[in-house]
């Protein structure tokens, strides 16, 4: 399973293997706990490369955990095995979707029971990764915060202090934790002020670009198949960009982390497409959000990034279109002029460094030869935005001062 795409892990991976499983299970065929470690395997290796496959949710073996997880909560507490509710927790988690509420509050109470282990060995380590990488399954579904926030912010710190978690786990803590504020917004608090999520995401990004062979080439990268380093790297950029599309303040560490976004797609640019890729939606956003101003971007070299993109020959890339779009929401948020003198003294002074910016880049140079590109863009783009290039970051002679 290591080694697969999602093609080939999904042509595996049915709703019949599941149901065969249930089959040998009851006939006991096959020993429950090799059984229990075989869908654990399957679950990590699902959730590790953001799989969608939903057999399991299809499935007798479905109903099969649901029954036996009931079962064994509702026996006396000294009857009850605690280590199987665990396991089967982590399975039909990591598995299913669309799960009972009763159930799930009963999956993500045990499974944070073994997330909060903070033993150091391997063992204990591999344990914690594998709940983790369960709980950030549980996506957008509404589990009280009473239950897990105090666990998840006394876990943050304990690893802030003692490095106890695998990056894999800490990357998944914090993605449970995002999947928490969609439904919750008061939890924005504690993750941009307390627990220092930019701060965080920005050092675990550096840390991971040091350890990812960026001279590999993008054809060596096979579907599913790529090293664990850029797997986890992905995911923490998901992460960043859910963080990013919620973020309202706008802090120094907020700065920093989009810094660290910059230097990575300089590293990915070449030879990792869905890594860069995955940058760029994220300077979208920053861009887009009026909290990061122009400065800002200037400072941490996002335009320079935009500018040095934007003429790829290649159209059909996203990369382009997406910093032809960035370039544009930055033109349309220095254009309103400001009632505050102090204000709109900033913005013309932003104004004039962009265009030095895009003439250092050689945007008026470039203009006559644009044209054809431009005008695909417009006639392809289905949202109903226009783009208009002899408009962008130009002055309105007569109407302001250069």
């Amino acid at each position: 399973m290591e080694e697969m795409d999602e093609k080939e892990f999904d042509s595996v991976v049915t709703t019949d293997l599941f149901n065969r499983m249930k089959q040998m299970i009851e006939e006991k065929l096959f020993p429950s706990e090799n059984m229990i470690m075989l869908l654990k395997c399957i679950g990590y290796n699902k959730m590790l490369k953001c799989h969608r496959n939903r057999n399991l949710s299809h499935s007798e073996l479905c109903n099969f955990f649901e029954k036996k997880i009931n079962e064994e909560e509702k026996k006396e507490k000294e009857e009850k095995n605690e280590k199987l509710l665990m396991d089967l927790s982590e399975c039909f988690i990591t598995l299913g979707y669309a799960f009972p509420y009763e159930l799930l509050s009963i999956c993500v109470s045990y499974l944070l029971k073994v997330a909060m282990k903070k033993k150091e060995s391997k063992e204990t380590q591999k344990e914690v990764e594998m709940a983790f990488v369960a709980l950030c399954s549980v996506e957008y579904y509404e589990v009280e915060k009473e239950m897990y926030l105090n666990e998840i912010e006394d876990i943050f710190q304990y690893h802030q202090e003692h490095h106890n978690l695998t990056r894999l786990a800490y990357q998944c803590a914090w993605q449970f934790l995002m999947n928490k504020l969609l439904a919750d917004s008061s939890l924005k608090g504690a993750i941009v002020y307390e627990l220092h999520f930019a701060r965080e995401a920005a050092r675990e990004l550096e840390e991971l670009k040091g350890k990812v062979d960026w001279k590999r080439k993008e054809e060596e990268r096979n579907g599913g198949k790529g090293e664990k380093e850029e797997l986890v790297l992905l995911r923490w950029l998901q992460t960043v960009y859910s963080f990013c599309g919620l973020q309202e303040v706008m802090n120094e560490e907020y700065i920093v982390l989009i810094d660290s976004v910059v230097q990575l797609f300089r590293a990915a640019k070449d030879n990792h497409k869905e890594i860069s890729n995955m940058c760029i939606c994220i300077f979208t956003i920053a861009v887009g959000d009026n909290a990061i101003g122009i400065d800002a971007l200037l400072e941490n070299e996002v335009i320079d990034v935009i500018c040095g993109n934007i003429w790829q020959s290649t159209f059909e890339e996203k990369v382009p279109k997406e910093c032809l779009s960035m370039l544009s929401a930055i033109s349309h948020r220095l254009k309103g002029k400001e009632d505050d003198e102090t204000e709109e003294a900033k913005r013309k002074m932003m104004k004039r460094k962009m265009i030095k910016k895009m003439e250092e880049e050689g945007f008026e140079d470039s203009i006559s030869s644009f044209h054809g590109f431009i005008s695909l863009f417009n006639k392809e783009n289905r949202n109903g935005f226009y783009f208009n290039i002899e408009d962008c970051l130009t002055y309105n002679k007569g109407n302001e001062a250069p």
